[in-house]
């Protein structure tokens, strides 16, 4: 998961994504998030590399859904 800072929205980042390689990679748009997933047998095709190098990156920070479901839960119960 791909969670974008302010000012950058989901929306204007996904615009600007460069091509996924269909069969491999996919991105969805969420309410300040882009979700990613890869078929984990194609893992040296994807091309989620791209995205990790354009200047918008420095507005995110990635998170794997392990991850931000065990923040969800410690933010529910604290």
């Amino acid at each position: 998961m791909f969670f974008v800072k302010d000012p950058l929205t989901a929306e204007a980042a996904f615009a600007d994504l460069p091509e996924m390689r269909e069969g491999v990679d996919a991105m969805a748009i969420g309410p300040g998030v882009l979700y990613f997933s890869r078929v984990a047998a194609q893992a040296t095709k994807t091309r989620v590399q791209r995205v990790l190098a354009m200047p918008m990156f420095q507005q995110m920070t990635v998170r794997t859904w392990r991850v931000t479901t065990r923040l969800l839960e410690l933010l529910d119960n604290g």
